[in-house]
């Protein structure tokens, strides 16, 4: 398996991965991606800023998961009902993480958030990576918190077609924090 970045030429496989998705969470009623979001304009403007990334299988070519990271600062982030691990710290937010259904269970989520944690790390001047998710959506919870982020508290959406859900919101530090850019509470740990 190899974590690439997309091309145009992957976007229907994107779209494919981001459809079983969506199907996984209304099986389970939960509610988030089933309005417009995430809609193709995002995905394109996703690879074409070059934050998409793909995991691959190597043998097959299959793409077995996608998700954007994206460079901060992102407007969702922007208040919390509770606190960040980081002030004033570059950081990407990982969003919009999907794996192909044929593959669900088998880790791949956490093998693709490691990839982005070693690529994320070669990168002096990013911080932390921030990520958030429906507070229904306990599996995802599940699997952010297994790969070392901390739950931080919660924020509000500001995507017009979901406006003012809140979400769990999580934050891992990288290899390069700076501890002048830890919050008290952070740096008293």
């Amino acid at each position: 398996m190899r974590l690439r970045k997309a091309t145009m030429e992957d976007l229907p496989h994107i779209e494919s991965l981001i459809a079983d998705g969506r199907d996984h969470l209304a099986a389970q009623g939960i509610d988030q991606w089933q309005k417009t979001y995430p809609h193709q304009d995002d995905l394109i403007k996703d690879i074409k800023n070059g934050w998409t990334v793909i995991n691959v299988d190597e043998e097959t070519g299959e793409l077995l998961g996608t998700c954007a990271v994206i460079p901060g600062p992102d407007a969702t982030y922007a208040e919390i009902d509770g606190q960040w691990l980081t002030k004033d710290a570059t950081y990407v937010a990982v969003h919009r993480v999907s794996v192909s259904r044929a593959h669900r269970g088998k880790g791949l989520t956490s093998k693709l958030f490691q990839e982005i944690f070693d690529r994320v790390d070669t990168m002096p001047t990013i911080e932390s990576i921030r990520i958030d998710t429906n507070e229904k959506n306990t599996a995802m919870q599940h699997i952010i918190t297994k790969n070392g982020f901390t739950a931080t508290g919660k924020v509000t959406l500001k995507r017009a077609d979901v406006y003012g859900v809140k979400n769990f919101a999580y934050e891992k530090l990288t290899a390069n924090i700076k501890p002048e850019h830890l919050t008290q509470t952070e740096a008293a740990q």
